[in-house]
Parts: structure tokens; C-alpha cells; sequence
């Protein structure tokens, strides 16, 4: 008695072999107890062994040692191996029915189990997985469970939640969670006979109790239904929370109570975020913790209540809102003047990443949540929520209102808006001009044109220098930007050239035209009102050499540099007699307002279009030749050198045109041989059949069929003049007038034997066109088509 064997029956060396003895005896000492219930499990590479008697209970946990003859499980029930034991007193009703041990589940890993004692149920959890190292403990919440001692137990059985006993003649049901009965059933034993015992099956979970004469099938049905509220009232929250999901009803009432629960034990903020979660009346909850002065919480509660309102309650979410941006500034304003600033700058954070959420964004009332920072005094947080709603024009007048106008630009700069840069800049361009500039240059979608009142404020009442000013730095990049192949709008070019002469140097707006002299995009005559105004007399003359004007160029050009004349009359290239008009105003300038010879002859030697004799009237009457008498001579040379050469084309002239009144006579008494066999080169048809042409190449062809051949070829005035022509030669034949028939006819005959259509230009220009046309090319291979033709054998 009381002894543990080990044994294999399915394998062909079975065997049965002793591993432990429990070694503990009944009452008097003398004979062993009895094992009434063992269970083994496997957790964890640990072998779980559990042992009753009707007085004692061993559960063993070990890692079994590695043996190579059987027994193999002896060591597991070594003493240092033992997890917990348990003695009860012996039983005033005997020991024979007790010891019983169930555990639950019974297919699966147990996880609770009970043992059936004198005393009573021994009742606890397993848990083998929430441990600490080394530890041996694998039961908890061990409990007796006490019963009727009148009578004996003959069996018991477990589920999840209950116990259940059988007597004799009854049966009792002890819910586990709060170990009160919840069933007695008497049985009619007269009827069915004594109970004899209990069964469970595994599979089903089904509790079978037998009696001498009957079995009964007891069932749970929906046990775990009252759970939740079992466990509430013990505040086992979790565990309640747990068994009501599925239920709204039964997880608001779990929630509220162990927010309730939260609240008298001082814990406020986890109270707040539950009462969020359920359905207790806003006003109440909001009225609790209002009246206990607790901000916190009340703070806590709306966030959680904000982020769990459906969308739909859009109203509730602005109203909510607007409630903890109130809360929030009124907080840190009580940091603020306890000069708590650790606690204020955690606020202010958890304030700010507040405003950030989407929820917020979309509900808050911006105006309102501006009135509400503002009248805190809260101007950091302005910036930032403004900021956050992408509100930049305020953000942009506050920081204009505190001088901050670098801080202004660098928001302009980054905010979408393009149409904050025309709104602001004029403020900006007087404060901060190069910043401002700069973050005009980096847009790209700005448009220069409504910059220009801008730059037209920033020029008034101050002194800008050419190197400072950032109006004409920022033009220059606008038309040279590479990008966008420069900007060609007339008002910028012309607002940047206005610019250009207020500017004490020319240089800039010389090379201003000079880029722009082939294609200008400025109005021309403003840009000369404005040179004019401003005694730009360079810049006028190149205004006039770009509108074509040079001969007013060069007259302003005299006044200035002759030079900026020489340059100007070189211009018009293909106006010959412009050029030399120009060259000649010029040398009479040098003459007789310089009075500068010398100079007079370098303009000779430039200009190629100039004679000595062409300048010679510029002179005065009295002035001595030597300073030109080489130039004279060379003049007087090349005279004679084209009186040479025109000689000599004469003669040549003449010549060509003896040899032409030559040939004229020869074709007046050259003629050609028809035969009578000779055809049309258009229609193959006799020759002489009818009126024909004999070209000089030998190729003859049919009046009617020349003129049908060669009318297609002809240009369309040539067909007008044709028709026409053929009109009056009717007209003059109906009047009898022959001698006009023959003239018109003549005039016909010149248009249609101008050339030879088989060898002259009409056949050159049809050489890539088919010798058949295409709308006759069915009809041609048609032709060729053999009828009745059959094949024959060689």
C-alpha cells in the first residue's frame, strides 16, 4: 500500500517496476494509506507528478535524471523534488472514501484541481509558468471548501467554476469563485436506488452520476454566464472584465465600479481614463472631479472622451476642445506663477502634442482657440498653433509686430502660400531686404510683375547704393534665371531699366541694352524718355541703334564720342547708301567742328564707301592739301583703274552681242525634213494628218496633242492666260478679224511649245512619276490579261 510503480506496456520488453513509497500511514499507525489518486504531467522538459491518500498530498516537479535501465522516473520523486504536501486530520466518518483527486481540465494540461479530504475540498490553481527561478511552488490559492460533515462524500467532480459532490442520496454544486452552493439535489432513493458514484468524460466534459439502479447526465449549462458579476463583487476587475466582453452592458458596469474602486483607493487619473470608457453621464463625471478640485483628471477624462466621440459628433468634439485648451492655459498659467517651469515645460509639451492630434485640428474653433491663447498671454503657443493650422499670415504679423521680421521671412519662406509674399514683402523689403530676397528667389511660382510695388517702396525715403540694392539684385536674377530661360515680361524689363538710370554710373545699363539689343523686351521709347530725363546719352544712342534709328544714333553719338559714332554708322550692313550717309556725317563733323584732318583721313581709311572726293566740299577754301595729297592720288588712280575696267566690259558687251545677231540669222534660215512616215510623239498617229510642231531636238507631235499634254505642266497663271487667250481667239474669229486670230494664235503657240516635253523641263520635273497613271493601272494590267490561253506540254 502506498506504493508508486513504473511501467511500459507497449513494448515488446515490458515492465513493472517500483519508483517511490509514499511512506505515510493511517491512524493507528501501523498499516499504510492507500494511493488514491496520481496524475503526471509533462511541462516545461519537467516531469508534474501529483499523489493523494485519504490524508496527505504530494506534488512533485523535477527535470528526470538520465538513466539507462528502468526505472527511469525514481529520481522525480526525490525528496528536494517535492513541490508541496499537504495533511489533513483523519475523517470522523473513516478513510475509505476519502482522497479523491480530479483535476481540471482532464483531456487538456490541468491548470485547478481538488482533493476530496475528511475536512473537506482542498481546493487550488496550478501554475507552473509565473514561477521564480529555482522555485519548487506549483499550487496557489489553496483553499478548504467545508461541507455537510453529516453525512460521507462518495465522489466528486470538477469543472471551471464549480464543485461538485454526491452523496448518497443528493448532489451539491460549490461555485469556486466565492464558495457558496449554488444547487442541492435530493434524490428519491427508494426510486432510483443509492448513488454509487461519479464519472466525467474528457471529451465532452460531461458529469455522469450513477446510482444502483439509474444513471444521470448533469450538465453546465452556459456556466460562465454569472461569472463576471461573481468576480465584480470580489473586485476582481480584470478577471470580470474578462467574462463580460460581448456584453456592453456588463463591461459598463464592470468599468464603472472599478472606477469607483480607483477613486476610493486615490487613484484618480486611472479612474479618469476608465470613466471615459463608459456610459456614466458626462456631467456627472465631469461635476466628481470638478468638485474635487482635481484638474488632472478632469483634464485626463476629456482627451480620453474626445478621442473615443464618432465623428459624427462634431459638435460634442469642438465643445470638448475648446474645454481643454481653456484647461491646459489655466494649468500652466498656475505653473507659470509658482515659477514651477520643469512642470510648465512638460505641460506646455503635452499641450502642444494635445493641439497636433488630426481630432483636434479638424474639430477646435481656430478663432476661438486664438482668443482663448491670447488672452493668456501666451505667445509662443500663439505662434505654434497658428503655425499648426498653417495660419502663417498671423504668424507672420506677429512676428512683424515684435520686430522680428528675419523670423517673419523665414515663415514666409516656408508656408505654401505665394500670395503671403505679394502681401508682406513690402513691409519685409524695408526690414529685412536680403532675406526677403532670397526667399522670393527660391519660389519659383512667384510672379515678378506684383513684386514691383514692393521694390517701388522699398526705393522711397532711403539712400540705396548700386551694391546694396536688392530691387535691382533680385531683377537681374529673375531675367538671367537659367531655369526658366529668364523672364520676358516688358514690365519687369522696363521697371529694371528705370532702375538702371537712376543709378549714378552707365555701366549696368549699357550692358542692360547691349544683352538685349537683338530682341528687347522693354518699350523702347520709354526706356529713350527715361535715358533722355536721366542724361543717359550713351544709353540714348544705343536705344536708337536697336529701334533702327541710326541716323538719329549717330547725330547723338557726335555729341558724346565719335567713337560711339564710328561703331554706330557701321551698323545698317545692307543699306549701302544709309552707311555711307552716316560715314559722311561723321567726317564733316570731324572737319568743321573738330577741325581734326587727321582724324577726317582715319575715317576715309575706315570707311571704304568714302572718297577723297566725297569729303574734299567739308573743307574750307583756304586749307593746305598736304595732309591729304597721297590720298588725293590714290583716288585719282583707282579712278583710272575703273575707267580701265569698264573699258574692257564694253568691249566685251559688244562682242556677245555680234555673236547673237550671228546666231539669229543662222535659226532664221534653218529647217527641218518630215517625212511621210514620221508619227506624233504623244498619240503615234501620221504626222501629217493634221497641224504639227517640229521642236529643234527632232520631236514632233499633233498641234491638239501638245497643248492636251502640255496643259497639266502648267502654272496656274499660265492656264488663266490660256483660257483667256482661247476666249478672244473665239471672239476675234466671230468677228472676222483674221489678222488678230493669227496674233492671238502666235501668243498660244509661244505657251505650249516653250520647251519639248519628251527631253526639256517638264520631263526632268515628272522623272519619278509612273509612265501609268493610277487610276489607269486596272484597265492596263487588264490588257495584258490572255483569254483562253492553256498550258502546253513540251
Amino acid at each position: 500500500m502506498g506504493l508508486v510503480f513504473e511501467a511500459e506496456i507497449d513494448k515488446t520488453d515490458k515492465y513493472f517496476k517500483q519508483v517511490s513509497a509514499l511512506g505515510v500511514y493511517r491512524s493507528d499507525g501501523k498499516r499504510p494509506e492507500p494511493i488514491t489518486g496520481l496524475r503526471m504531467e509533462h511541462v516545461r522538459r519537467q516531469i508534474f507528478v501529483m499523489a493523494t491518500t485519504p490524508r496527505h498530498s504530494f506534488l512533485y516537479l523535477a527535470v528526470p535524471e538520465q538513466q539507462e535501465a528502468p526505472p527511469f522516473l525514481a529520481s522525480v520523486f526525490a525528496k528536494e523534488n517535492l513541490a508541496a504536501n499537504h495533511e489533513m486530520p483523519a475523517s470522523s466518518q473513516g478513510e475509505a472514501a476519502q482522497g479523491d483527486l480530479v483535476l481540471y481540465p482532464v483531456e487538456l494540461f490541468p491548470t485547478s484541481f481538488v482533493w476530496l479530504t475528511g475536512a473537506g475540498a482542498l481546493c487550488g490553481q496550478l501554475d507552473f509558468y509565473h514561477r521564480l527561478p529555482g522555485e519548487h511552488k506549483a499550487s496557489a490559492q489553496e483553499r478548504l471548501l467545508h461541507f455537510d460533515s453529516s453525512s460521507r462524500a462518495i465522489g466528486i467532480a470538477l469543472t471551471e467554476f464549480h464543485v461538485v459532490l454526491l452523496f448518497s442520496d443528493r448532489f451539491q454544486v460549490i461555485c469556486l469563485i466565492n464558495d457558496k452552493q449554488v444547487m442541492n439535489q435530493t434524490f428519491q432513493t427508494k426510486r432510483v436506488g443509492e448513488m454509487v458514484g461519479l464519472a466525467v468524460d474528457p471529451v465532452m466534459e460531461s458529469i455522469y452520476a450513477y446510482s444502483t439502479k439509474y444513471v444521470f447526465k448533469l450538465e453546465a449549462a452556459n456556466e460562465t454566464r454569472d461569472v463576471w458579476q461573481l468576480y465584480l463583487e470580489k473586485n476582481q476587475f480584470e478577471d470580470a472584465l474578462k467574462y463580460a466582453q460581448g456584453n456592453p452592458a456588463h463591461v459598463d458596469k464592470v468599468l464603472t465600479c472599478q472606477a469607483d474602486n480607483m477613486i476610493q483607493a486615490g487613484d484618480v487619473m486611472g479612474a479618469a481614463t476608465l470613466l471615459a470608457k463608459t456610459k456614466r453621464s458626462f456631467e456627472e463625471v465631469c461635476l466628481k472631479f470638478i468638485e474635487a478640485k482635481n484638474t488632472d483628471a478632469l483634464r485626463l477624462y476629456l482627451q480620453r472622451k474626445l478621442s473615443a466621440l464618432p465623428a459624427r459628433d462634431q459638435m460634442q468634439a469642438t465643445m470638448i476642445c475648446t474645454w481643454l485648451v481653456e484647461i491646459f492655459l489655466n494649468s500652466m498659467n498656475t505653473l507659470k506663477e509658482e515659477n514651477n517651469m520643469e512642470l510648465y515645460g512638460r505641460l506646455q509639451e503635452e499641450f502642444r502634442d494635445f493641439l497636433k492630434t488630426e481630432r483636434v485640428k479638424r474639430s477646435v474653433d481656430q478663432q476661438t482657440a486664438y482668443d482663448l491663447i491670447a488672452s493668456h498671454g501666451n505667445v509662443d503657443d500663439l505662434v505654434f498653433f497658428a503655425e499648426l493650422v498653417q495660419d502663417f499670415e498671423r504668424v507672420i504679423q506677429h512676428f512683424i509686430q515684435q520686430g522680428e521680421y528675419k523670423r517673419a521671412v523665414e515663415v514666409l519662406a516656408k508656408q505654401p502660400n505665394v500670395s503671403l509674399f505679394y502681401r508682406f514683402a513690402p513691409i519685409l523689403m524695408h526690414a529685412a531686404d536680403k532675406e526677403t530676397v532670397k526667399a522670393c528667389l527660391r519660389r519659383a511660382d512667384i510672379d515678378p510683375r506684383l513684386l514691383i510695388p514692393a521694390f517701388i517702396r522699398y526705393q522711397q525715403n532711403r539712400i540705396i547704393t548700386e551694391a546694396n540694392n536688392m530691387a535691382i539684385y533680385y531683377l537681374e536674377q529673375v531675367i538671367h534665371d537659367e531655369n526658366s530661360k529668364g523672364n520676358r515680361d516688358p514690365a519687369i524689363h522696363n521697371y529694371l531699366l528705370s532702375l538702371y538710370c537712376k543709378l549714378p554710373s552707365d555701366q549696368k545699363l549699357l550692358v542692360f541694352l547691349a544683352e538685349h539689343a537683338e530682341s528687347p523686351y522693354y518699350d523702347a521709347q520709354y526706356a529713350l524718355r527715361l535715358c533722355t530725363q536721366e542724361g543717359k546719352r550713351r544709353a540714348c544712342v544705343q536705344i536708337y541703334s536697336t529701334m533702327n534709328l541710326f541716323e538719329e544714333a549717330v547725330d547723338l553719338a557726335l555729341t558724346v564720342d565719335v567713337d560711339l559714332a564710328r561703331a554706330n554708322a557701321n551698323k545698317p550692313e545692307h543699306d549701302i547708301e544709309l552707311s555711307k550717309k552716316l560715314w559722311l556725317r561723321i567726317a564733316r563733323h570731324v572737319i568743321e567742328k573738330e577741325q581734326d584732318v587727321k582724324q577726317a583721313m582715319m575715317v576715309l581709311q575706315e570707311c571704304k564707301l568714302l572718297k577723297i572726293e566725297d569729303i574734299l566740299p567739308f573743307f574750307p577754301d583756304f586749307v593746305t592739301i598736304d595732309a591729304f595729297q597721297a590720298d588725293i592720288v590714290r583716288s585719282l588712280e583707282d579712278y583710272n583703274n575703273d575707267i580701265e575696267q569698264l573699258r574692257q566690259k564694253m568691249d566685251g558687251a559688244t562682242n556677245s552681242a555680234r555673236i547673237i545677231r550671228e546666231e539669229i540669222a543662222e535659226l532664221r534660215n534653218k529647217f527641218g525634213v518630215v517625212s511621210g512616215t514620221d508619227t506624233c510623239g504623244a498619240c503615234g498617229f501620221p504626222l501629217l494628218t493634221r497641224a504639227f510642231f517640229l521642236f529643234p531636238c527632232r520631236h514632233s507631235f499633233h498641234t491638239d496633242c501638245l497643248r492636251k499634254a502640255v496643259t497639266p505642266h502648267l502654272s496656274l497663271a499660265q492656264q488663266k492666260r490660256v483660257q483667256r487667250l482661247t476666249v478672244q481667239t473665239r471672239e476675234a474669229q466671230e468677228m472676222g478679224s483674221a489678222s488678230q486670230v493669227m496674233q492671238l494664235k502666235g501668243d498660244l503657240d509661244d505657251i505650249f511649245t516653250d520647251d519639248c516635253i519628251m527631253c526639256g523641263d517638264i520631263m526632268i520635273r515628272t522623272i519619278d512619276e509612273p509612265f501609268v497613271p493610277a487610276a489607269d493601272m486596272d484597265a492596263y494590267i487588264q490588257s495584258w490579261h490572255v483569254h483562253g490561253a492553256s498550258h502546253a506540254r513540251m
